[in-house]
């Protein structure tokens, strides 16, 4: 249940942030084909949860299967982009994925062991971080753990801007780690791994293993 109804300038942001996705999906995915080191992180969820079903949420064009492939979970990818979805089908014929939005999880009527949240939860207003965690919770098993990347700062902002052939518009919330350890924590997940990973001025990343409280 949405605890902060959004004014109706947040969900232009929000779908307006879709549709960059949708419309340059192809470009989009060619320019992050690059993969950050994840050694440490996938050793902790190996560690926690050893084999299951993972989801991808907010898959994007299939970068994440490519980093999960090698720990042997079965996969889901899902996106609230449908342009995104449909490359990653192209770039992954052997995998699954949806066109599901976040908040929509549940809908799936399935649990998952493990989820993988890379680069998503920057793009939720901070007014529905608690929507959008509880809605992962949801579809997570009781002792299950996941992966959560978000970009340091403490701002919110609807970023316009040209890179490349790409007009993109979307919406950015930046977080502070002890503010973002609050909102886990809050919604019933534990914290098993943190580092905090720099790659340049514009991207500042916390990087966290989560495990879903077995209480909750």
């Amino acid at each position: 249940m949405q605890t902060n109804p959004l004014s109706p300038e947040q969900e232009f942001q929000e779908a307006r942030t879709i549709q960059t996705y949708d419309q340059y999906a192809k470009s989009w995915v060619n320019d992050h084909t690059r993969a950050d080191d994840y050694a440490a992180i996938l050793a902790k969820l190996k560690e926690l949860v050893p084999a299951g079903d993972v989801i991808d949420v907010g898959c994007g064009g299939g970068q994440g299967a490519d980093i999960l492939a090698p720990l042997s979970y079965t996969y889901l990818g899902v996106d609230a982009s449908a342009g995104m979805i449909a490359e990653a089908k192209h770039q992954h014929p052997e995998l699954t994925f949806e066109a599901v939005n976040l908040y929509d999880l549940a809908k799936l009527g399935r649990q998952f062991e493990v989820f993988w949240c890379s680069a998503v939860l920057l793009h939720i207003p901070k007014s529905r971080i608690d929507e959008a965690l509880r809605a992962i919770s949801s579809i997570v098993k009781s002792g299950g753990a996941g992966f959560i990347s978000l970009k340091d700062g403490d701002t919110e902002d609807f970023e316009e801007r040209t890179v490349g052939d790409r007009q993109e518009s979307r919406i950015f919330a930046y977080w502070q780690k002890a503010e973002f350890e609050s909102a886990l924590q809050r919604n019933g997940f534990e914290i098993a791994y943190y580092n905090y990973h720099p790659l340049n001025e514009r991207s500042k990343w916390h990087r966290f293993v989560v495990r879903k409280a077995t209480d909750s």
